[in-house]
């Protein structure tokens, strides 16, 4: 049963009762089984840290960690080992098959591997190692049983499923009899249509697939915690990112089985999310031929790349436009953005992406590698990997014999006349290189806060952790290391939290926001201060549903004209 109350003492009387019981008390059990006991002992002994706190719990209730944890045990194997390994699995009614070695006992597989298939084939290991131990390899293979279907004995694998009162819709017998499916809609569906097929073999074993297919029963309460628990998970709840079933569910709970947009939009302020702040919102560009133009100029200034894939990753609506604009009655992509190029001033066959059916040879690589480095891009992998990924596997490929990509890359970068060690990507920090990442922020006008630290730099937190907390204390790191850099936590600590909002103060913060020259917009709060939309919604909208007429109140009443703050799409 779990407790409460937790402290010291309980946690120690409840270690001996579990031993006493004769269970075991290592983590992994504990862990498993005891959740609560768990947080308990991270909480009290540990300080947050479980390791430590189990340690310190086991010692205090009487016993030793070492003799308690739950130990791997490592053998050395060899040849004989290995033998002699098979013929206990065989004397006590295992299979020694490679799946049956893999499941039970995976270092022998490995060892096989090692010592019968000198480090390269497990086949080759395992038909050896199994006639070193007396056995024969055709026998021991596990066999695959090749079952002839036939519309009969399909009619008759679903009433048997149905008699030992397992379910038979599709993702059933997909996920435990894969190979009836397939027979299925060979036999039943012409070889073509799953749900057909399926339908028709349902019928004919007598059931009805309207009653036998999977369904799942919704309600408002449901689909309620089924957004929650979407959103809980950091996932977008936009009508464009939710299934088809939970949105079909909103539309009859929510939307009276007519409006999948009411639906969803009564669903997620019945789960209490604002519509507004969820819905996908896309940037409406009214783009023309000159416009095009002007945009493909500008991201060549910046100094990217104009070939089709860059401009589809880093501008989508850009590239149907291109197709709309120049290519022949919107259809050809190719032409319209070759003539798209050639209107902006470029060569389409300049600004083509260039790495395309290059026929690779350890010269070329070389010949690249060295090319990058003069260009005085970087040539370590991350490096390779997001600007020509092909030059990667090449790399492992010739120089890394189709096996290692670290090996190859390595070797390459040698051949070249560069050394890996230096090549590679390092970040190493130090107190002093921490101070001045703070204060470069602090110049930039970014927060210094832990939460804006984690979104926009979070190696700099781990390292504030492990150079100013000791490796254990974050928010004492965090505070150390401001003050170094010459600022007080108490100012640049995140002030939103815990605010017992009113009309009043709502219009201060508003007030404030102007004074320091941020936006009072609902984006703009949105995004810098959440809380005080929400606050706005409540105090100032009609029944504490409308954000729009709640901010439009709130900021005439801070003494601004909401049609001047209001923020204008680009057009």
């Amino acid at each position: 049963m779990a407790i409460k109350k937790w402290s010291k003492s309980e946690i120690i009387k409840v270690i001996r009762g579990i031993k006493k019981e004769g269970k075991p008390i290592n983590p992994k059990y504990l862990k498993k089984n005891r959740k609560d006991l768990y947080g308990a002992i991270k909480r009290y002994f540990g300080g947050g840290k479980w390791r430590e706190g189990w340690e310190k719990a086991v010692r205090a209730a009487g016993f030793l960690p070492e003799k308690e944890r739950k130990w791997k045990k490592t053998i050395s194997w060899s040849k004989t080992k290995v033998v002699q390994a098979i013929k206990k699995m065989k004397r006590e009614g295992k299979g020694i098959n490679q799946k049956s070695i893999m499941k039970n006992s995976p270092a022998l597989l490995y060892a096989i591997k090692r010592y019968f298939g000198e480090n390269k084939s497990i086949k080759e290991g395992w038909e050896k190692a199994v006639r070193a131990a007396g056995f024969l390899p055709e026998k021991e293979r596990k066999k695959k049983k090749n079952i002839s279907w036939s519309k009969s004995k399909i009619i008759q694998a679903i009433k048997k499923m149905k008699r030992e009162g397992k379910e038979i819709h599709q993702t059933f017998i997909m996920k435990n009899f894969p190979s009836l499916l397939y027979a299925i809609r060979k036999h039943f569906g012409g070889g073509k249509s799953l749900k057909e097929g399926w339908e028709k073999a349902v019928r004919a074993a007598g059931f009805l697939p309207e009653k036998e297919r999977k369904k799942k029963s919704w309600s408002k309460v449901k689909v309620i915690q089924a957004i929650r628990g979407i959103k809980k998970e950091g996932k977008p709840i936009n009508p464009a990112y939710l299934n088809r079933t939970l949105y079909e569910a909103m539309k009859r709970y929510f939307g009276e089985n007519k409006s999948l947009k009411e639906g969803w939009e009564k669903a997620v302020r019945a789960a209490g999310f604002l519509p507004e702040k969820e819905r996908k919102k896309k940037k409406n560009i009214s783009c023309s031929k000159s416009k095009i133009i002007q945009v493909i100029k500008k991201m060549k200034r910046e100094g990217k790349g104009i070939h089709q894939r860059s401009i589809m990753k880093n501008f989508p609506s850009l590239l149907y436009a291109i197709r709309k604009h120049f290519g022949e009655k919107n259809k050809s992509l190719k032409e319209g953005w070759e003539k798209a190029v050639r209107a902006a001033g470029f060569l389409p066959e300049k600004e083509r992406k260039w790495e395309k059916n290059i026929l690779w040879s350890k010269s070329k690589i070389i010949q690249v590698i060295k090319k990058m480095k003069r260009e005085g891009k970087g040539i370590h992998q991350r490096s390779i990997m997001k600007n020509f990924p092909s030059l990667l596997y090449a790399m492992k490929r010739y120089f890394g014999e189709n096996k290692s990509t670290k090996e190859g890359w390595e070797k390459a970068v040698r051949a070249a006349g560069f050394l890996p060690e230096k090549e590679t990507k390092k970040k190493s920090w130090s107190k002093s290189k921490i101070i001045q990442a703070i204060k470069k922020m602090k110049r930039e006008g970014k927060e210094i806060h832990q939460t804006s630290i984690m979104k926009n730099f979070p190696s700099l937190l781990y390292a504030i952790r492990k150079h100013f907390g000791g490796g254990k204390s974050l928010k004492e790191g965090w505070e150390k290391a401001v003050r170094a850099a010459g600022f007080l936590p108490e100012k640049e600590r995140k002030w939103e939290k815990n605010i017992l909002w009113s009309k009043s103060k709502i219009i201060q913060a508003i007030k404030k926001m102007k004074r320091e020259g941020k936006g009072i917009n609902q984006t703009s709060i949105m995004k810098n201060f959440p809380s005080l939309v929400y606050a706005i919604r409540k105090h100032f909208g009609e029944k504490n549903k409308s954000l729009k007429e709640g901010w439009e109140k709130v900021v005439r009443a801070a003494g601004f004209s909401p049609d001047k703050e209001r923020k204008k799409r680009k057009v």
